[in-house]
């Protein structure tokens, strides 16, 4: 009997882990430049609701979880920012050993999105923010840190003077190259620590962990209109059966908008914004380098040239321009038809998307050679309305067959009035920190919403529904070792035996065992064939 009740329990663990891993959760990240430090806040606030749950609720093993690899141990250098705060830091100065020093780091570098999130999406800089959490695996204050400094290289030094069709031809507010530069020092510091990746860092990450896509619009070669194009790390193949597939609604496929590519009235011509759900493209995961990832992510248009990018032995070329720039500002809705195109209708898990507090217009006035002309200014701010998406997937989440959870963090209502590339003071010549009045209107805004009761209960049901997936997911361990840590197993016996990696632990220890029968200790064996995404140190 007693053997019955351990079978029968043991089955039910195993059935709630398959759903668990069934389900897919979405992170979705709004466009915004300099606002997406509102969004990163937000997240913040999400991960410490996260680490509470998580520390309140009794692990299985009876240890208590103090990061997001439990039952595994945290790896070194998953933070590589030194500690800001006074009481953190003398907790770890205090501390007699490694664990004890683990444990006194700041929860939210212990408790990161790629542990939670299937995938993490973005537009715009939303889409530099997902690469961070995404592809990189980075903990949110390190990836605050990073934009930080983007914000202080980049948006702290506009040209002095641009123009826009006023008789000087095209320029934008900001040199590409500096954005550029800013983005390649992030990688260089951030990819995994891993030899073999050499100059090249590609945007394809390894299978069974954390995806991620941007959005971008693709210029056509006649350039007369543009396709909402997603730069994946991972692949997605055309379905071979249509009915598989996700059907987009009549009201998907009439998202369009229209951009004026001339300012001055001369010979103004429209271009048009397809972004219908037939035209998102299939293939392979994108083999672009990562930096060209991000720079297509965040080409926002009179902001930053496009990003040319030279299709292989030939002249011709492919033009990608910020994303952000459209109906897809808010990706959500095209990232939910992402997750119903690959895995089915039913693949929905909780979803949870992040805004950056835009205000539908502001009132702020800026002299000629520091703002963007009005016309363009008029068209941006149209163009990157996160409120349609967002409605979309409020009526997406109440049909009666929906049974996935939709979370939204974002506040319109007007307590952030700013441009997406303010940063004040612009210089550092003053006693007053480059950046700091911005970085401080910004966060006395989030403080204002996240303080409100109705904000704290949304926060605290989605960390709850974020935990009990994860919980639930560590019954299947070598789906979950995989998932964490990268863990993937390489025979050491190379050239005796024809076996490539492994990505389960179950799977290596079978081939041992059949094959190799002379290394008796196989658990010894695994942790010597073991190799896992290694966090660089801090330089």
């Amino acid at each position: 009997m007693a053997s019955d009740i351990v079978a029968d329990s043991a089955s039910s663990k195993s059935q709630k882990a398959n759903l668990a891993w069934a389900k897919s959760n979405l992170l979705s990240l709004d466009g915004g430049g300099i606002r997406g430090y509102w969004s990163l806040l937000a997240l913040q606030k999400l991960m410490g609701y996260i680490a509470k749950e998580e520390g309140d609720i009794p692990a299985e093993d009876g240890v208590e979880v103090i990061n997001s690899f439990h039952p595994l141990e945290l790896p070194d250098d998953v933070s590589q920012i030194p500690p800001d705060a006074t009481e953190e830091l003398t907790k770890i100065k205090r501390a007699k050993d490694a664990d004890e020093r683990r444990r006194a780091m700041d929860k939210t570098r212990r408790f990161l999105p790629c542990h939670y999130f299937d995938f993490i999406c973005g537009s715009s800089t939303g889409g530099l923010i997902a690469v961070m959490l995404g592809r990189f695996r980075m903990a949110v204050p390190d990836c605050i840190h990073e934009y930080k400094s983007l914000g202080e290289e980049v948006f702290g030094r506009p040209r002095v003077f641009f123009t826009l069709r006023f008789g000087l031809g095209d320029r934008t507010k900001y040199k590409a190259a500096r954005l550029e530069n800013v983005i390649k020092n992030v990688i260089a510091r951030r990819n995994e620590q891993l030899a073999e990746h050499g100059p090249s860092i590609r945007f394809p990450s390894g299978r069974g962990m954390c995806k991620t896509f941007v959005t971008t619009l693709r210029t056509h070669p006649d350039g007369d209109f543009e396709t909402l194009y997603f730069i994946r790390s991972y692949d997605h193949e055309e379905r071979s059966d249509p009915s598989q597939s996700v059907v987009p609604s009549r009201r998907s496929t009439a998202l369009t908008s229209r951009s004026n590519t001339g300012m001055t009235g001369k010979g103004r011509s429209e271009k048009i914004t397809k972004v219908e759900k037939s035209d998102t493209n299939h293939g392979p995961a994108s083999d672009f380098e990562i930096w060209e990832v991000a720079r297509a992510a965040t080409a926002a248009k009179f902001y930053f040239d496009p990003l040319k990018i030279h299709i292989h032995r030939s002249r011709d070329y492919i033009l990608f321009e910020d994303g952000g720039f459209s109906v897809a500002n808010n990706p959500t809705y095209f990232g939910t038809q992402e997750l119903q195109d690959l895995y089915g209708n039913d693949s929905l898990g909780v979803i949870v998307s992040v805004g950056t507090a835009r205000k539908d217009e502001s009132k702020k006035k800026k002299p000629f050679y520091m703002a963007i002309p009005g016309a363009a200014k008029k068209f941006a701010s149209k163009a990157t309305d996160p409120e349609g998406a967002h409605n979309l997937m409020r009526r997406k989440a109440s049909e009666p067959a929906s049974d996935f959870s939709y979370h939204r963090f974002n506040d319109p209502g007007g307590r952030l009035e700013m441009e997406l590339d303010e940063w004040e003071p612009r210089k550092t010549g003053s006693n007053r920190r480059s950046g700091s009045t911005t970085l401080e209107k910004i966060e006395r805004a989030f403080d204002g919403w996240a303080a409100t009761e109705e904000v704290v209960d949304e926060l605290k049901n989605c960390a709850a529904r974020l935990v009990e997936c994860r919980r639930s997911r560590l019954q299947d361990e070598d789906k979950w070792e995989r998932f964490a840590t990268g863990a993937r197993f390489t025979c050491r016996a190379r050239g005796r035996c024809d076996a490539t990696d492994f990505l389960s632990r179950t799977l290596f220890h079978e081939h041992l065992r059949q094959e190799h029968v002379e290394w008796p200790n196989g658990k010894v064996e695994q942790e010597k064939c073991k190799k896992t995404w290694r966090y660089q140190g801090a330089s």
